[in-house]
């Protein structure tokens, strides 16, 4: 009997000793996969900053780049020294829609210069404009509407709190909306534009280029019809448009659109220009970064700088 009694309790104590075995495994599993899933994700952060960094540090060549180009159009044509330290693959960039290309650290990006006359200053727009806008990029009617009025209570409010311009930051205007990403940033492959395509911050000016400005933003400024829209493009496929032509066109008085302000003589650049530097690394979404660049005395400074992602 006795027997009997202790093979049963050393049977029971082997259940014990099993079912602890078994629990002390599931911890020891639990807490490794926690701490893979930790360094996973740290390890994705690190890389995320890293190249955050490099798109950074890519902004500030393309901005050297700028700096280099206005000094070069500022010496004489035959300067031979220039001609001599210049690289024989040199070669100026242009300001336009057309993406530059910027090679650094074997990471390839394309750079975007835009003079920043080509786009209205984004704190002028009033509640019609931003409704149209929003009705172009695809946002329903009713909602368009909504986020105009949101727009225009957040601008209101930091100018009643200091802000004699408003929106001095994208983050600020971008943090009034309740919109899905692609109206706000446009896509990857440009088959839609955003709001971050067709507006700048911190010009003071509510500009147009005859010749360069973004159809929408007609549609949105002048509440331009499709007809006038066509009759314009076509204008400009047959050559340079004037703000004579271009007022015509839009049904306005000549005055009440503002051009492609005063260059730097001396560079023929503009005096403030949008600069877009964006990562070509493949991937789902593509890093981009949109920077307000000043040009004054042939100086070139960063004036306001906003990262974002493209679907």
């Amino acid at each position: 009997m006795s027997t009997y009694r202790l093979r049963r309790s050393r049977g029971f104590v082997l259940i014990y000793v099993l079912g602890a075995v078994l629990l002390l495994s599931a911890v020891v599993m639990g807490a490794s996969l926690s701490v893979r899933e930790q360094m996973a994700s740290v390890a994705a952060r690190k890389q995320q900053l890293q190249a955050e960094q490099s798109l950074k540090g890519a902004l500030h060549t393309a901005t050297a780049k700028i700096a280099l180009d206005i000094e070069v159009a500022r010496r004489k044509p035959n300067d031979t020294q220039l001609a001599q330290a210049l690289s024989p693959r040199y070669a100026p960039w242009t300001a336009s829609w057309t993406n530059q290309e910027l090679v650094q650290a074997d990471q390839t990006y394309a750079v975007q210069v835009i003079p920043a006359e080509w786009l209205p200053d984004a704190n002028l727009l009033v509640l019609d404009d931003w409704r149209r806008l929003f009705e172009g990029l695809g946002v329903p009617s009713e909602q368009a509407q909504g986020e105009a009025q949101k727009i225009l209570m957040k601008r209101n409010l930091l100018m009643r709190m200091g802000s004699s311009r408003g929106f001095t930051h994208w983050d600020q205007l971008i943090s009034a909306l309740s919109l899905s990403p692609v109206p706000i940033y446009g896509r990857t492959d440009q088959s839609q534009q955003g709001l971050l395509d067709l507006l700048v911050l911190g010009t003071g000016k509510r500009s147009t280029d005859p010749n360069q400005t973004p159809l929408p933003i007609y549609r949105a400024l002048y509440n331009a019809n499709e007809d006038r829209l066509n009759r314009l493009m076509r204008l400009r496929s047959a050559g340079p448009v004037t703000a004579a032509q271009e007022a015509e066109v839009l049904g306005l008085r000549p005055s009440s659109t503002v051009n492609q302000a005063a260059t730097n003589a001396a560079a023929n650049v503009p005096r403030l220009f949008r600069l877009v530097v964006t990562s070509q690394s493949a991937g789902p979404q593509s890093m981009t970064m949109t920077a307000l660049v000043s040009v004054q005395a042939g100086q070139v400074s960063i004036l306001q700088e906003y990262l974002f992602y493209k679907l």
